[in-house]
């Protein structure tokens, strides 16, 4: 445990970053869906662009 300890504290931040740089890329939070909004979204979605003018 104190050698651990010891080789930690010796470590440089890079050099952590190049140890864990494979495990980030596992956890990474991905998106729910790889598909872009288009041209299927947009047809379920109803957008107004007409607003009649109120007087």
């Amino acid at each position: 445990m104190a050698e651990v300890k010891a080789k930690l504290l010796r470590i440089s931040p890079a050099a952590i970053d190049r140890a864990l740089k494979e495990g980030r890329k596992k956890l990474a939070n991905k998106g729910v869906s790889g598909m872009k909004p288009g041209n299927l979204l947009k047809k379920h979605i109803q957008v107004r662009t007409y607003y009649p003018l109120k007087r």
